[in-house]
């Protein structure tokens, strides 16, 4: 069982998805640390891990036909089926996912340090943010994004 125990630095990932339990779908606040997939009832709870999982190198994800945009994660006998609003969510969560358990199969195999794990994924996830209105779903390359002008017809935004 995974112990709720992470800082700041640790998290690889976070926000609401929902989460299957006998009475139905939940939505829960996630948290992906660079050992463990954790949820909690909402942002401001963070203090009471509801549960979560201890991700190992024989993890599993595989898509779930128990709700649109679903996966379940399974690892030492344990599954956590979760799913997203979007497909771009759920894609993102599985490849943040996949990228930690391969990482942690490198740190086991000595072939890379568990901190470097942090810096790799700061790469490869993409970043969100909100401009009047509209989300922009930023890939990790693009640099110095900013808002530039918008009207009734849209946003435009700057990047490098």
């Amino acid at each position: 069982m995974a112990t709720g125990t992470f800082t700041e630095a640790d998290i690889v990932l976070s926000g609401y998805l929902q989460k299957k339990s006998v009475s139905g779908w939940h939505e829960r606040f996630f948290v992906l640390t660079r050992t463990q997939i954790l949820f909690f009832d909402s942002h401001d709870t963070l203090h009471k891990c509801r549960g979560g999982l201890t991700l190992t190198p024989s993890c599993r994800i595989k898509a779930s036909s128990s709700a649109p945009n679903a996966i379940k994660v399974s690892c030492d006998g344990q599954s956590l089926p979760i799913a997203a609003q979007t497909p771009e969510d759920i894609n993102r969560w599985m490849e943040a996912i996949e990228f930690v358990v391969s990482s942690l199969s490198s740190v086991m195999a000595g072939s890379s340090d568990v901190h470097g794990v942090i810096a790799a994924l700061a790469d490869r996830v993409v970043n969100r943010t909100e401009v009047a209105g509209v989300e922009f779903v930023i890939d990790p390359y693009y640099t110095d994004f900013h808002p530039i002008g918008y009207g009734s017809y849209g946003v435009v935004c700057r990047a490098i």
